[in-house]
């Protein structure tokens, strides 16, 4: 579950699918979730290279 979580958050593709539909209020919700892992990856020392640990 968490690994198809990211796969939607990482995906630029469904990103710009999303943002074309203007599916606004989604598009920024994952943008959101997306700076917030990002923050958390760039916190934790880097344990592997999935971008999760």
């Amino acid at each position: 579950m968490v690994i198809e979580f990211k796969q939607i958050i990482w995906n630029d593709d469904e990103m710009i699918q999303l943002y074309n539909k203007q599916h606004m209020g989604k598009f920024m919700s994952l943008c959101l979730v997306r700076l917030y892992i990002t923050d958390i990856n760039n916190s934790l020392t880097e344990i592997s290279d999935n971008g999760y640990a």
